[in-house]
């Protein structure tokens, strides 16, 4: 019932996640999942802006659910429930070099924003291959929202929590979006997520009677502590130098792969590294080499073929030069 009837605990956790950031007129609404704070920030889209189409970027990742299902544009998750789904997402590509917003610019500037209710994104792409945008890409959004009147939505379920060497992603460029969407770290290892909006824009949700989101354990007791609990240890810990120290680590050794023949691209920020192999025969393979020496690791993008590495922040060099010797050793085969 704590959907219905707040208590103090999770009025001090909405409290503290908006002392995060610089705008303080912000609203928070609870999940239990990242994917619940993509639904609601969805719902918010179409509730506030009364249209019924979102921009989203080949490759993004927003949840499974059958409402984030069409912005999850990565097909192996969309093509058993395509013919079932409403599909309201327009798919843009993900730039991935700085030529490429030019054509980003022309793009959007032929779109009729009359029928769109916001763009949403991923500032680092996370399971679409960890793929990062050139500088640039977030303001080019972050303006034209504004001034087409469109809602800028940006999922930092990921990324968000000093991954990338920033508090959260987006501050690298702009100040802040219209919603901004949290999970994972989040919780300190128990379910919660957020959706953070401002609050010209949330109170859209303000209904008489039954509310238009609920779920029987949102804001469970349990979650909320563990959360708060994780706040403070974030604020003590100088969380943003050891990321900065362990992005030094990654590039020291990762960067060694670099000439390899087999590797196309190695790529990242913070402690968010992905390398994108030639073959997703070859990714599969290191992949299963490195969960046979105990190493788990995820394959990323649509082929499957970029091995990602995202440890918790206290990994140890050691253990990376470990996995990196691994990798040479099969690329030698």
């Amino acid at each position: 019932m704590a959907d219905l009837f707040p208590y103090e605990e999770r009025e001090k956790l909405s409290e503290k996640i908006i002392s995060l950031f610089k705008n303080k007129n912000l609203y928070v609404t609870f999940g239990i999942s990242g994917t619940d704070a993509v639904e609601i920030a969805i719902k918010t889209l179409f509730l506030y802006t009364k249209k019924e189409k979102i921009i989203s970027f080949k490759n993004s990742y927003h949840g499974l659910s059958m409402g984030t299902i069409p912005l999850t544009n990565l097909k192996h998750f969309q093509n058993p429930f395509r013919k079932f789904l409403k599909n309201y997402s327009i798919e843009f590509e993900f730039p991935e070099k700085e030529e490429e917003l030019e054509k980003l610019e022309k793009k959007l500037k032929k779109l009729n924003p009359s029928k769109i209710a916001g763009i949403i994104l991923e500032p680092i792409q996370g399971r679409g291959g960890i793929k990062v945008p050139p500088r640039g890409f977030l303001k080019i959004l972050y303006e034209f929202c504004k001034e087409k009147e469109i809602l800028l939505v940006i999922d930092e379920i990921f990324t968000g929590f000093s991954k990338t060497g920033k508090d959260f992603c987006f501050q690298y460029e702009i100040d802040f979006p219209d919603i901004l969407c949290l999970g994972k770290a989040l919780g300190g290892g128990f379910p919660i997520s957020a959706c953070v909006g401002k609050k010209d824009i949330m109170k859209v949700w303000k209904v008489k009677g039954d509310p238009l989101y609920a779920s029987t354990f949102l804001t469970h007791p349990l979650s909320i502590i563990s959360s708060l609990y994780f706040l403070e240890l974030y604020k003590k810990e100088k969380t943003l130098e050891i990321v900065k120290e362990k992005e030094k680590i990654f590039k020291k050794y990762l960067y060694e792969l670099k000439d390899s023949n087999k590797i196309k691209d190695i790529r990242g920020k913070g402690i968010m590294w992905g390398i994108e192999f030639k073959e997703e025969k070859f990714a599969l393979k290191i992949w299963e080499n490195l969960i046979q020496k105990g190493f788990l690791t995820l394959l990323e993008g649509e082929k499957k073929n970029v091995l990602s590495f995202v440890p918790s922040l206290y990994f140890s060099e050691e253990k990376l030069k470990e996995i990196i010797s691994h990798i040479k050793n099969s690329l030698r085969m």
